[in-house]
């Protein structure tokens, strides 16, 4: 879908319209104007904030290393604080959300043909963001490899300066940008959609509802004047002319601080414009962008959810389902290359908790536990001693150690049930 120009030709246009740069009234044909995902986004507003949320979810709370030595995670953090592996990896997902596609090229120490298939180990020195419009594919793999039969082999990356580059796909981690059926990628040479493509209508719905709201709000006031014998006085020109001065007269001097002068038998009143069903048609384009662009409102915009005992928290539990499964197909590969050639062993990698509950929470969770375990305990279902071994796990205290409630006791905690109260509550329910 594309933004058009209003069609000139008929000698008329919209109210508050002119005709592009370049072109005249009397032209017949116009040629519509395609705004691209890039401009829409570097024209900020929702359209960089839907690319932007996701890629900053993706990646703020960070991930954590495991399946290698302590050596080799000290190793593989301080090369990608070199390179600003970071920064790259927020770029090439929006990039691939923006385009469509992109890449992160790692460049490797000694390795003089980017040709070549990467080395199995060795130093990267630099990695670089390259978004699909300034990548070619030179050749695919063939029947030599058919897992990857039809998949780019050599790729050529081509710079703002005029100069080129080839590099073998395993030098690369690759990222598509948002779901397309199989057809459309192979459309794509392979790429995935534009995630602001997929959501140009609701965007563009959004948007045109906003202004238009405004320009409701600047039209909210209407003057209205009742002048005798108005129908008379302006058969002829001239009348006209005096009625349109005196109108404008009007509007230029009425305000709370100025006075009209207006003749005893003339009426001049301001009346209101009705703003009904505005917001809920506002309110349900937001709807629209959130669905399609499968970010929550409360996300998105920062709305909180209305409605009795209405928390989000089930939009919320989706979208970090959503951000979770995006970090394992798109994150997680490109980290694990980085790390692989780094130490030669392949990482396993998990991601931190997108939300941690908070003290609160952690109560209230423990609260509902402890009444449930009450109930299990009156229907004979588990023992007090159970429960008892139960909760001093949880606390790092000895099961065997009776507690005094009336007493003066010494704290019982043991290091190690510190620990894990710092780590969450295990009684909390799934």
């Amino acid at each position: 879908m594309a933004f058009k120009f209003w069609r000139w030709g008929s000698g008329t246009s919209p109210a508050g319209f002119s005709p592009p740069a370049g072109v005249s009234p009397e032209t017949s044909n116009v040629q519509d104007a395609v705004i691209t995902p890039q401009e829409m986004y570097d024209n900020g507003g929702i359209s960089a904030r839907i690319v932007d949320v996701l890629a900053e979810e993706m990646t703020r709370a960070g991930f954590e290393l495991s399946d290698i030595s302590d050596a080799m995670k000290k190793q593989s953090d301080q090369v990608m604080k070199n390179i600003g592996f970071e920064d790259a990896l927020i770029r090439a997902i929006r990039e691939a959300n923006i385009s469509g596609g992109a890449i992160i090229f790692f460049g490797i120490s000694g390795s003089a043909d980017q040709r070549a298939p990467a080395p199995v180990t060795g130093e990267v020195i630099f990695c670089r963001v390259v978004g699909k419009e300034s990548i070619a594919v030179q050749d695919r793999y063939g029947k030599e490899n058919l897992a990857k039969i039809g998949q780019p082999k050599t790729l050529q990356l081509n710079f703002a300066d005029g100069s080129s580059l080839d590099v073998h796909e395993s030098r690369c981690a690759f990222f598509y940008g948002a779901p397309a059926s199989e057809s459309k990628r192979q459309q794509n040479e392979g790429w995935g959609n534009s995630l602001i493509d997929t959501c140009r209508e609701s965007i563009n719905n959004y948007e045109n509802g906003l202004k238009w709201a405004n320009r409701i709000i600047e039209r909210n006031h209407q003057g209205v004047l009742k002048s005798p014998d108005l129908g008379k006085n302006i058969k002829d020109k001239a009348g006209r002319a005096l009625m349109m001065k005196r109108l404008m007269k009007l509007d230029m001097f009425r305000g709370p601080t100025n006075t009209l002068a207006i003749d005893k038998e003339e009426e001049y009143e301001i009346k209101a414009v009705a703003l009904t069903g505005t917001k809920d048609i506002l309110d349900k384009n937001k709807e629209a962008l959130s669905a399609d662009s499968g970010i929550p409102q409360l996300v998105l915009f920062g709305d909180q959810p209305s409605g009795m005992n209405a928390t989000g928290s089930v939009s919320l539990e989706i979208w970090y389902g959503r951000v979770g499964q995006a970090q394992r197909t798109q994150c997680a590969p490109a980290i694990s290359k980085l790390v692989e050639f780094q130490t030669g062993t392949k990482p396993e990698i998990t991601f931190n908790p997108l939300h941690v509950a908070s003290d609160k929470e952690q109560a209230d969770t423990r609260k509902v536990n402890a009444e449930a375990d009450k109930i299990y305990w009156e229907c004979d279902s588990v023992s007090s001693g159970e429960l008892r071994k139960k909760v001093a796990d949880y606390y790092g205290v000895d099961p065997r150690v009776q507690v005094n409630n009336g007493g003066d006791e010494k704290d019982q905690t043991t290091e190690a049930g510190k620990e894990k109260q710092k780590g969450g509550d295990p009684l909390a329910i799934s």
